[in-house]
Order: C-alpha cells, then sequence, then structure tokens
C-alpha cells in the first residue's frame, strides 16, 4: 500500500542523504524517534548496500557535443536528407537519424544510408556533397 513503510516525502529525504549512521538518520529531516527505535538499523543497512551515484553503471551513453565544423556538417547532411526526402516523397526518418549522420560526420562508413535503397536513393548523392 501506499506510503506504507515511510510517508514519500521522508522517504525522498532518505534517499537524497542516504545516512549511514543512526546520528545522521536523526538529522535527516522528518525522521522522529518511532522512525529512528523502530527502522533505524534497516534504513543505515539499505543505505550502505545501495550504490551512489558517482559509482552507478550509466543507463545511456553521453554524447559527446561535435565541434561547431562537424555540427555545420551534420546540420547540412540533415538539410540535404530532408530535402531528397521531400523529393521522394517519404519521411528523412526513413533515410537516416541524426545520431546516423552524426556518426558519419565522426568517421563511421558503416551508417544504413550507405546500403541498399537508402545509398541509391540519398547515400550517393550525401557522399558526393559531404566527403
Amino acid at each position: 500500500p501506499r506510503e506504507w513503510v515511510l510517508p514519500t516525502p521522508i522517504l525522498l529525504n532518505i534517499s537524497r542523504t542516504c545516512p549511514d549512521s543512526r546520528s545522521k538518520l536523526a538529522q535527516t529531516e522528518g525522521i522522529n524517534q518511532g522512525i529512528l527505535r523502530q527502522s533505524a538499523d534497516d534504513i543505515i543497512d539499505i543505505c550502505r548496500n545501495t550504490v551512489r551515484d558517482s559509482e552507478a553503471p550509466a543507463l545511456w551513453m553521453a554524447r559527446e557535443l561535435l565541434p561547431p565544423a562537424e555540427r555545420r556538417q551534420v546540420k547540412g547532411i540533415m538539410g540535404l536528407l530532408r530535402q531528397i526526402a521531400e523529393e521522394a516523397g517519404i519521411s528523412a526518418s526513413l533515410l537516416a537519424n541524426r545520431a546516423a549522420v552524426e556518426r558519419y560526420v565522426r568517421g563511421a562508413a558503416n551508417i544504413e544510408l550507405f546500403e541498399g535503397w537508402r545509398l541509391e536513393v540519398a547515400g550517393k548523392r550525401v557522399l558526393q556533397d559531404y566527403s
């Protein structure tokens, strides 16, 4: 049931401070003597065994920002892809997404834009204009 263990604001305060001792837990906003008496050891054990943010594995890969010249190149390629897609009557996202174009600009040659029908519709033009 909702808030069966502790009220949400207290749980949030504990998660922010993650106290590793009774004295630190006692200083956490919303903690009273009853909570200390009944649950202090369990809360402290949980906090001690919890992975800290700095130790947690990344859930996604952070993308490095492109230098200005490469950003301009990505912008130009994306514009060209939109133009080609409009002429062909298809969505530009079917040709290549921004992440794929960024990979190409960074040096990857094996993006979907340069395979099969995409190569014929747009890839050759991108290679001609941006190689």
